[in-house]
């Protein structure tokens, strides 16, 4: 379940995906994530990132799979650029998790305003992402 506190993981994942409003790549999201989280946010979970120049963390991909379930993150499956990879899963932000971010505006403030700060950190590098492969 998503918590009400505006320090929790899910939130941090909804707001960077309505930040994109288009669908993101899961590795992408999993790095957009550690940049967030090395620029001091205090979370209440703390973030272990392993893999080094692609990060993942096993907390981020429970979360995620959680906020599907619970309706708040859609998830779409996009056919790769390469034959060698048949599908990349991507991620949208529901018509549900956006009304959840609107009722908690005022709390989410300290994220959004890390998000609009790192932005340049947000966009995708040369071959990463949804710009590489279809549009959904």
């Amino acid at each position: 379940m998503v918590s009400s506190s505006p320090q929790d993981i899910d939130y941090l994942i909804l707001l960077a995906l309505k930040y994109k409003n288009k669908p993101v790549e899961r590795r992408l999201l999993h790095k957009w994530l550690y940049r967030l989280t090395s620029n001091n946010l205090n979370l209440r979970e703390k973030l272990a990132f392993f893999g080094g120049s692609q990060p993942f963390s096993p907390l981020v991909e429970s979360r995620l799979k959680e906020l599907v379930k619970e309706g708040f993150v859609k998830p779409l499956y996009i056919v790769g650029p390469l034959y060698t990879e048949l599908y990349r899963d991507y991620y949208v932000l529901t018509e549900k998790g956006a009304e959840l971010l609107s009722s908690q505006r005022e709390k989410l403030k300290e994220i959004e305003d890390l998000i609009k700060r790192c932005a340049g950190d947000l966009e995708p590098e040369t071959g990463e992402g949804i710009e590489r492969g279809a549009e959904a």
